[in-house]
């Protein structure tokens, strides 16, 4: 099961909880979920099991908001997280991903 929001939670039927650390408020645009969806597919189809499938799919995709955020974007439409996969994977293969809140982001930090 995938919970898509702040923190997307990916939940394996035994119960495992996966919290994701990617992504901000720029992926709540309409078809956003589609293109993760179709992400979380994608990489089944190509043999990975349900949880890989959507653990990759939920990381790449907020990755993937997180480039855009990086470039100025302050709303989107839902092409442009797919535009972004590829960079995404790239900062992946690369191993230069950070998180935001370790080289001072904290632009979608929030506390309760």
């Amino acid at each position: 099961m995938v919970l898509k929001g702040p923190g997307t939670l990916v939940v394996s039927p035994e119960g495992d909880i996966f919290v994701n650390p990617t992504g901000n408020e720029l992926l709540a645009t309409a078809g956003s979920g589609d293109v993760l969806a179709g992400l979380i597919g994608g990489f089944m189809a190509q043999g990975l099991d349900a949880i890989s499938g959507a653990l990759c799919g939920v990381f790449l995709h907020g990755l993937s908001g997180d480039i855009l955020r990086r470039e100025g974007r302050t709303s989107i439409v839902a092409h442009e997280i797919a535009e972004r996969l590829d960079a995404a994977r790239k900062v992946v293969e690369d191993g230069t991903w950070e998180l935001s809140f370790l080289d001072g982001d904290f632009s979608g930090a929030s506390c309760p």
